[in-house]
């Protein structure tokens, strides 16, 4: 199915296709929305608000040849940060799923990869809201540079630039937390 004929059936509320944009782009968006949040619970509210307002606004939606998904991580992306900042509750999203994915019985990869991630998510924080943006977008929901550009309503070369820019930024910050931190002695 097209784009375009996604959107006219979303239009004439098919639940067809309704399904077809959560079996395209909902793993991807949710992942997006927790690592933004790193909570569960609210990544799922956000999710959910997401769909809610594509059922709520398809009908004034017009497709200009970008793709729905822009559309859908801008309102996820929006409400996210709404959620946030109201609620305060941000945590680093990658402890828990790190934690998950290390053997329970070594607990100090556990705790090694629980310190690289968090020392990650500071290190996220302190980029630009433009660079934190574009990370998330190309890394956690898998986009391209075209799709980057075109959810964040920005050129191309802006957004490969903002990339480049975040991951030497990303560098420098994790090699000063790195010569900060006290050698092991091995």
């Amino acid at each position: 199915m097209t784009e375009s004929e996604l959107i006219e059936r979303l239009k004439a509320h098919d639940d067809e296709a309704y399904r077809e944009v959560l079996a395209r782009y909902g793993d991807a968006l949710y992942r997006y929305v927790y690592h933004l949040s790193g909570n569960q619970h609210l990544s799922e509210d956000v999710v959910s608000e997401t769909y809610l307002r594509l059922v709520e606004h398809i009908h004034a939606y017009t497709y200009t040849g970008v793709p729905l998904k822009a559309w859908l991580y801008r309102i996820a992306h929006n409400l996210a940060l709404n959620t946030i900042t109201r609620s305060g509750r941000i945590q680093p999203a990658s402890e828990a799923t790190l934690a998950a994915q290390i053997a329970p019985d070594d607990p100090a990869a556990q705790v090694a990869a629980q310190f690289e991630a968090a020392e990650l998510h500071d290190a996220l924080t302190q980029l630009t809201d433009d660079q934190q943006q574009v990370v998330l977008l190309r890394f956690v929901g898998d986009q391209s540079s075209a799709e980057v550009a075109q959810t964040l309503e920005k050129s191309e070369t802006a957004v490969r630039q903002l990339q480049v820019r975040a991951l030497r930024a990303l560098a420098r910050l994790l090699n000063r937390n790195d010569e900060a931190r006290p050698s092991s002695g091995k």
